[in-house]
């Protein structure tokens, strides 16, 4: 069984993950008002330069994003209202790089404005399932659908509640770009809790949080997913990573020696050239020197 405990405190969120009891995974995210690749925005035009075919674009952010123009320089004019998703991030005296084209991302499915057809993964090469495929698949007029490679064996039905599932976010995300008066953010498409909630492939789980907002935030992403829900709010004095040990546990691996299964160790020693790893067996004892650069 897979546990995930949502612990946040200001800006700062701490994700940790056990698998069968054991501590087998740990995230932190310090949220900021910077844009991420992924996350969606209702923006203005601000500025069109012909000279390097690019729009710059006020997204509600300390930068103006810009975007790359194909074709025709005219499509776009000064004042109009865009969706745009940004594709990278700002950097230096670069605001963060967007473009028209969105994306909503599925475990099997990618749905995008940028075409309105049901397109395949090139890693998927079996006819017969796109054939099955193009007759099965319940597509929305208005948006294409990729097929991805992790669809390939899956049912058609299950292929269809989740384009229906994230046809219903993309339907959210256009209905607050048409009546929203204000710019900004409409839609956090990345999100550490995000990811690893949407990763998700089967309802052995159980997700606690700390506080409101993120059950919430958790119980429309699980619901999309799956019909039953395993999520829980945890409202005690004592803080949720305190109260399941998992504070213990993170700092235990501060130690510069880790217990292997085998009844060996690993030993750890950072000197002011290289790190020094000891893998100690019962039958011997190998050392490995690490320079600190490398990769």
């Amino acid at each position: 069984m897979k546990e995930i405990f949502i612990e946040r405190h200001e800006k700062i969120v701490r994700i940790a993950v056990k698998t069968n009891g054991q501590l087998s995974e740990c995230y932190i995210e310090e949220e900021n008002n910077e844009p991420k690749v992924s996350n969606i925005y209702k923006g203005v035009v601000q500025n069109i330069v012909p000279s390097i075919k690019s729009a710059f674009i006020d997204i509600g952010t300390k930068k103006n994003a810009y975007m790359y123009l194909k074709g025709d320089l005219n499509t776009l004019k000064k004042g109009q209202e865009v969706l745009v998703e940004v594709i990278k991030e700002q950097s230096g005296k670069k605001g963060a790089k967007v473009t028209e084209n969105v994306n909503f991302p599925g475990n099997y499915v990618v749905l995008s404005n940028g075409h309105k057809e049901i397109r395949f993964s090139p890693k998927i090469r079996d006819d017969k399932f796109k054939e099955n495929a193009m007759i099965n698949i319940h597509k929305p007029e208005n948006i294409g659908v990729v097929i991805r490679t992790s669809a390939y064996g899956i049912q058609i039905d299950e292929i269809n509640r989740e384009i229906q599932t994230i046809y219903s976010i993309y339907e959210n995300v256009a209905k607050k770009f048409t009546y929203s008066k204000n710019i900004g953010l409409l839609y956090d498409n990345d999100g550490i809790i995000g990811n690893i909630l949407k990763g998700l492939k089967h309802e052995n789980y159980k997700v606690i949080v700390n506080n409101l907002k993120d059950f919430n935030f958790c119980k429309e992403i699980l619901e999309y997913k799956f019909e039953k829900v395993n999520l829980e709010i945890y409202e005690d004095a004592i803080s949720l990573f305190n109260y399941f040990g998992i504070e213990k546990e993170i700092l235990s691996l501060r130690n510069n020696k880790v217990n292997l299964p085998s009844g060996g160790n690993i030993v750890i020693e950072k000197t002011e050239a290289m790190h020094v790893i000891d893998v100690n067996s019962a039958k011997n004892t190998k050392k490995f020197l690490y320079e600190k650069n490398c990769v």
